[in-house]
């Protein structure tokens, strides 16, 4: 069982690892020890801990496994966070996650995250940066997690510059809409209103309806290729004549063939 970090703790887990490097090196700490810094939590069971440079990422477990930390088994409960290595200090209890470049595979650390990013600690040739509330909020998300939704509404009652948030979904165009299906959710357990954008909902709705669109094509295909009649493929996916029309057109755009 991970034991829990406070405050303390945490700068003293820093300061022990940053006297077994050979370099100077920066990581960008994000999660539950950017909250314990910001009191908004007591402690946190382990410190997510973001390289934008894989020499950095080396360098850091180097230095983590000369000073106890052993390579640990990454449990399945935690594969959607795609993280790149899991360590514990067996003594201590401490527990490190490490991500590299990317958290979840979905929210990239960009050079935008990286400017809103600030110096907390340097302690020998360690430079620990906090990944701001914003992206955190952004990155809590896109987990599935129940208690990262909690600790959504704690960071809102830190106050939040929701224009950052909103300038950040953009640029994470290939989930953008993963993100907008979960802060939506998000509004509507707890009855609140974040103020995003009429038109992002028009966004995420036409988005969703296209996926919707896609897969009934595919499955529309399918049943045309295993040569199920018209009548039956238009009474199991509830067609009109029109939708019918429409979608057949777009499987076979060159030439309709006759079912």
């Amino acid at each position: 069982m991970p034991k829990e970090f406070e405050k303390e703790e945490l700068e003293e887990l820093l300061k022990t690892i940053s006297e077994k490097l050979s370099k100077n090196i920066s990581i960008y700490l994000f999660g539950g020890a950017v909250m314990v810094f910001n009191n908004l939590k007591i402690s946190t069971k382990d410190i997510d801990i973001l390289f934008k440079s894989k020499e950095d990422y080396l360098l850091f477990v180097n230095a983590a496994k000369k000073s106890g930390f052993i390579t640990k088994h990454i449990p399945s409960e935690y594969s959607q966070f795609n993280m790149s290595l899991m360590l514990e200090n067996l003594k201590t209890g401490w527990r490190l996650d490490l991500f590299l470049n990317k958290v979840c595979e979905k929210f990239k650390f960009n050079k935008d995250v990286q400017k809103r990013s600030k110096q907390i600690i340097k302690q020998n040739k360690l430079n620990t940066f906090f990944i701001s509330l914003e992206d955190i909020f952004i990155m809590k998300a896109l987990t599935q997690r129940d208690r990262d939704l909690e600790d959504m509404n704690l960071i809102l009652g830190y106050g939040l510059k929701f224009n950052e948030i909103l300038t950040e979904i953009e640029n994470q165009k290939k989930h953008k809409f993963d993100i907008l299906e979960r802060l939506f959710d998000f509004e509507e357990k707890h009855n609140l209103n974040l103020g995003l954008p009429s038109k992002l909902k028009k966004e995420l709705i036409e988005h969703n309806n296209q996926l919707i669109n896609k897969l009934l094509e595919k499955q529309v295909k399918e049943m045309i290729d295993e040569n199920k009649k018209k009548v039956e493929i238009m009474q199991e996916f509830e067609l009109t004549e029109e939708e019918w029309l429409n979608m057949t057109s777009k499987i076979f755009p060159k030439k309709m063939r006759k079912i």
